[in-house]
């Protein structure tokens, strides 16, 4: 559901169950609940904390390097001592449905746009930008980048995002009025790449399980109904699939947050030929397409699961993980659709 009309039925839901039958008639028919979209790249800073008036400032557990950065910014630019700035993007973008009772705002004077009906940018914004930062930052991850602007200058990590993409735009109908998928798919790897919105591959990474279900999982299923490619879709589930397991490519720890993280490292393990916690990765052949198909039942539901293009591109992804490399994936997968990156071994 979108924001107006999940808070439309969270304000109807709670006066029926409170019996207020009159005040739901009256809701119902006087009050309107706009649907909004609202999209700029707020990269997550942590803050300085003093244990007491007396004592200094100090810095707080965990990587500042971007906080930092930001701090010093700020007291160059507005000789101001910010113990906790907060950076932006220059782009944002405000969609807001007109749909207002009693007049509104001039908002669109600020940029505002509005719109009959804000579900194509919601679609758009999904399925596009937040499926596109899923996708880059598992198999980024695994390869050992840390931030989103430094996994994009790798040739190979730019190009696989670019495809999967161009994957996912196959599903973003109808587009939004006026606006050019692949105009707005250029746009999104420049704005990933901005060098001064250094975020953090494992903020976006957080929270697969739901992430994943929101943003990839019904435009495979679309793609793949349709008779369209779905390789890139399994090529991030078989590397979001390989982070579960909390380890890089490199033998390194990643931290791994997620409510499901338990349950679906162990339906994955067995997936790379562990069958447990204490086997290593690619002990045992040969791979069963039954272990993908109940990877993805558990991720994703039996429509997804039920979809055998999909187990087998999954499947084949895996695959091909095993017999060379996390870079030799994106390598194959981009080959496989005319693109070459011979820079990937040596990244």
């Amino acid at each position: 559901l979108f924001p107006g009309r999940l808070a439309r039925d969270m304000v109807l839901g709670f006066l029926r169950a409170a019996g207020d039958t009159e005040l739901v008639k009256w809701v119902e028919e006087r009050c309107s609940f706009p649907g909004t979209m609202v999209d700029r790249i707020t990269p997550v800073t942590k803050p300085l904390a003093a244990a007491s008036a007396s004592e200094p400032v100090r810095r707080r557990e965990g990587n500042d390097y971007y906080s930092d950065l930001v701090r010093a910014s700020v007291c160059a630019e507005a000789c101001l001592k910010d113990i906790w700035p907060i950076s932006a993007e220059t782009f944002h973008q405000w969609v807001i449905e007109d749909d207002f009772v009693a007049g509104r705002p001039r908002w669109e004077d600020a940029g505002a746009l509005f719109v009959s009906d804000v579900g194509p940018y919601e679609v758009m914004k999904l399925r596009l930008l937040n499926a596109g930062h899923s996708a880059l930052s598992y198999p980024a991850l695994l390869l050992g980048h840390q931030y989103v602007d430094c996994a994009l200058e790798s040739p190979c990590l730019k190009a696989f995002l670019n495809l999967v993409l161009s994957e996912q735009a196959a599903t973003v109908t109808p587009a939004p009025a006026g606006v050019d998928l692949d105009a707005y798919q250029a746009t999104l790897l420049k704005r990933f790449a901005n060098p001064h919105s250094k975020d953090e591959l494992i903020r976006l990474a957080e929270d697969g399980s739901l992430k994943l279900a929101t943003t990839l999982r019904d435009a495979a299923l679309e793609n793949a109904r349709a008779g369209r490619p779905v390789a890139g879709f399994a090529c991030v589930v078989a590397c979001w699939a390989r982070f579960l397991l909390g380890v890089d490519e490199r033998g390194k720890d990643l931290h791994v947050e997620d409510p499901r993280a338990t349950e679906l490292a162990a339906l994955a393990r067995p997936m790379f030929g562990a069958p447990d916690e204490a086997s290593p990765l690619w002990a045992e052949e040969p791979l069963d397409s039954a272990l993908c198909a109940a990877f993805l039942r558990a991720a994703f539901g039996d429509k997804l699961s039920n979809e055998e293009a999909v187990v087998l591109a999954v499947l084949q992804a895996v695959k091909t993980m095993a017999r060379k490399s996390i870079r030799g994936l994106l390598d194959e997968f981009l080959s496989s659709n005319g693109r070459e990156c011979g820079l990937c071994e040596k990244e």
